[in-house]
């Protein structure tokens, strides 16, 4: 499943045919889980590593991102807008 698939299901889960089991948690655990600054800021707190990353938006702060960091880059939008 995608991550479409997921968020389309998850509100629906509470009203299911009894006997399909919809794989998905929550529709807030969900969103929580896809938030990347959520994950960002929770790995930060239990010490794991994560590649670097800037919240910078402007075009040329993310080339001169890139440039420093070295390319391939990745480039992921953050849907609440709170990253």
């Amino acid at each position: 499943m995608s991550d479409v698939t997921v968020q389309l299901v998850a509100p629906l889960k509470g009203r299911l045919t009894p006997g399909i089991t919809a794989m998905v948690e929550s529709e807030e655990t969900l969103l929580w889980v896809q938030d990347k600054a959520a994950m960002l800021s929770l790995a930060a707190q239990v010490d794991i590593r994560v590649p670097r990353y800037t919240r910078e938006s402007d075009q040329e702060s993310l080339l001169q991102f890139a440039a420093e960091a070295g390319f391939p880059v990745v480039i992921k939008p953050c849907a609440r807008g709170n990253f």
